[in-house]
């Protein structure tokens, strides 16, 4: 029965020749894992598959995965952030107008934010849920 193992010159699998090589000539000692049975065609990558009709949009290689999820993130964390410091800085400011201690102003911006705080955790859990991560 034929043999195949991945070589390391070749950087593939490739089928063991009779006398122990790589099939192309390299050492015995540049052959790991070792199995027995013909060698299978390699699969396509996943780029150059085509998309099935309807499944939305195309396979992404895994770097393009990852800066999808990056501008995922940065599109939610960056605006989230700039709404509770505009919300922190504008009760502290509404409170100090309305002639509130500097200390109640605080406080009173601090729960504003906090609930702003919720509400955009909420929407957030909400598009991830309906996006199903």
């Amino acid at each position: 029965m034929t043999q195949n193992a991945y070589c390391n010159e070749c950087g593939a699998r490739v089928v063991i020749s009779e006398s122990g090589e790589c099939s192309k000539g390299h050492p015995r000692s540049a052959l790991r894992d070792v199995r027995e049975g013909a060698l299978l065609p390699p699969k396509p990558s996943q780029t150059t598959q085509s998309p099935e009709p309807g499944a939305g949009s195309p396979n992404l290689t895994n770097r393009d995965e990852a800066i999808a999820k990056t501008m995922g993130r940065l599109i939610v964390v960056v605006p989230a952030a700039f709404v509770l410091f505009v919300g922190l800085y504008t009760g502290y400011a509404a409170g100090v107008y309305m002639g509130q201690s500097k200390t109640e102003a605080w406080l009173w911006s601090i729960g504003s934010m906090l609930l702003t705080g919720v509400i955009v955790a909420l929407l957030v859990w909400d598009r991830r849920r309906k996006l199903g991560r």
